[in-house]
């Protein structure tokens, strides 16, 4: 798990994406969904959720995507 204050949002980070990092900071495994949208933004939706700070911030560097968190077993 990651302690909040190791993760900064990057530069540029949207609004949702520094959301989604708090979120991971408190170990809830996120993944992006369409702007506006219920649909996964990524290819294998919630089996690709994660807590890495990177990778969700690569997510939502550029695009104000919605948050969805996997629930269940990882």
């Amino acid at each position: 798990m990651f302690a909040a204050a190791r993760i900064q949002p990057a530069r540029g980070m949207t609004p949702l994406g520094k959301a989604a990092l708090a979120l991971a900071s408190k170990g809830m495994f996120v993944f992006p969904c369409v702007e506006r949208g219920k649909a996964p933004a990524i290819h294998n939706g919630f089996k690709s959720a994660t807590t890495d700070p990177n990778i969700i911030s690569g997510w939502w560097r550029r695009f104000d995507l919605n948050i969805a968190i996997a629930t269940g077993p990882q």
